[in-house]
């Protein structure tokens, strides 16, 4: 099992995620650890786009994780 670092943006920290075998990450033990947010996204290496983590409409996010990559939660209403 893999693991991924997701920053939270509110306490100022990196929080490792566990990421299933399968390249799956459940929404929902995403959303235990940050509450409200709808999937993931990161920036591509010019820091200037946003990626966003496919959502398989499953509760299950699929992604071929990358543990160089700094991740972070997706709140609709203030993606910046």
């Amino acid at each position: 099992m893999a693991q991924i670092g997701l920053l939270h943006k509110k306490r100022n920290c990196s929080v490792l995620m566990a990421v299933g075998s399968d390249n799956r990450l459940n929404i929902w033990s995403l959303q235990r650890a940050f509450p409200g947010c709808t999937g993931l996204y990161h920036y591509n290496d010019n820091e200037n786009d946003i990626i966003m983590v496919p959502n398989n409409n499953n509760g299950l996010l699929e992604h071929n994780w990358d543990d160089n990559i700094m991740y972070f939660s997706y709140y609709p209403d203030n993606i910046k």
